[in-house]
This record gives C-alpha cells, structure tokens and sequence, in this order.
C-alpha cells in the first residue's frame, strides 16, 4: 500500500522532529513507519512524500471484533479498560490507525490533552485523511491552547475530505471565536451550502460532551 501527503503545513505538523529539513523528513518517516510496517520506503519528489509500505498485519475479523468491544467500553465511559484494549489492539494491528484515534479520545475525555495529541498525531501519520483524528486534534489546539493557527493546519486538509458541513460550519465558528471573520465566513458558508438548511443542525458548539451517544458518534469516525 501506499500514504501519499503533500509537503505542506500539515506534514510538518505530523514530524516536527524533521526541522522543515527534506533530508531529516524522510529518515523520521522512515524511522517511524518501520515501526509499524515490515517494509518502508520513502520518496520525496515535487512537493509530495510518498510512503510505498509492506503490511505487517492484515485487518482481520479478530481485529474489528476487540476494536467494537473497545467501542463500547469507551462508549460508556469505561476508559481503562477500553485504554487497557486499545493498546492491546495497536501492539497486534500496528498499522491500524483507529487505535490510536481512539486513545486520542479518551485522553481527551481525561483531560490530557498533550498524550491526546500524540495519539492522534500517530493516527495521522498512519491514516493522513482520518476526518475525525484530524477534527478532534484541531478541536484541541483551538478549545484547549487557544491556538487557532496551529488548528487551521489539521482544519485545512478537511476541506478536501468531503466533510461533513456540520464539521465545516463549527470550524467556522472557532475561527469567529478568534476574530477572523473572514475565514470564518468562508468556512460557515461552505458547511451551510452543503447542509440543506437542516434546522437546529448549527446549534452544536465545541464542548466536549459526555454522553453516550456523542461517544458512540466519535468512536466511528463522527465528531458532532
């Protein structure tokens, strides 16, 4: 298989430890990936990184049977012992990304948000595209630091996702939060173009909630 990611913000994001340096990019992706995949090989031509990667594991119906009782645990609040599977899961399906979306969340859930986002980041490095892990880690960056400008970089590549508008009109209103109306209109226009004038649809906010069917909605991937 492949992950292939444009050399751009977002990537830099993902391996701050590269320096915005090409050569070191490719021997922290390398690094990493080998982490997780048998073979790795990396190549960085045109602004673009492509990861050509031999599977370890293979997804299994063992896998989505202990990631569903993960869920569930997670579901109703039983954080450690989904905590306890999910790294159980991640060490025998390392090239899964779900895990540690997961992991992401409950740490967030617990208020750590800096162990929330090393999760994530992983869910990204693995899985570039992953809506929620890329929702979530913005949500935090903006919500918890208050760092609008480093949650615009995982925001972004959204917008190429085919995103749900209800996560587009909310960016928007995190950017409003921050005074940048104009972002913040494109944003809200984009997410009430696609939504069909669904009524109440835009009276979500960012906090965080705890019920069971938030909970339910995150753990699959939709974080409103």
């Amino acid at each position: 298989m492949q992950i292939v990611i444009p050399i751009n913000d977002f990537l830099w994001q993902l391996f701050p430890e590269a320096k915005q340096s090409m050569g070191e990019l490719k021997s922290a992706m390398t690094e990493f990936y080998k982490k997780h995949y048998d073979e790795v090989t990396v190549d960085i031509k045109d602004d673009i990184a492509t990861i050509s990667l031999q599977e370890r594991s293979i997804t299994t119906q063992t896998y989505r049977n202990n990631l569903n009782k993960a869920v569930k645990l997670y579901e109703t609040g039983q954080f450690d012992k989904a905590e306890e599977n999910l790294i159980k899961i991640k060490e025998e399906f390392p090239n899964e990304a779900d895990p540690y979306r997961l992991l992401g969340h409950i740490k967030w859930e617990l208020n750590h948000p800096d162990d929330a986002i090393n999760y994530l980041i992983d869910a990204l490095r693995l899985d570039p595209e992953n809506m929620a892990a890329l929702t979530l880690i913005g949500n935090i960056f903006s919500v918890h630091f208050e760092d609008i400008d480093t949650a615009l970089k995982y925001y972004n590549p959204i917008l190429d996702i085919q995103p749900d508008p209800i996560v587009l009109y909310n960016v928007g209103m995190s950017l409003l939060k921050f005074d940048r109306k104009e972002e913040a209109a494109d944003w809200a226009f984009e997410g009430a173009a696609d939504s069909d004038n669904k009524s109440g649809c835009y009276k979500r906010t960012w906090s965080k909630r705890k019920n069971e069917r938030l909970r339910h909605r995150m753990a699959w991937g939709d974080t409103w």
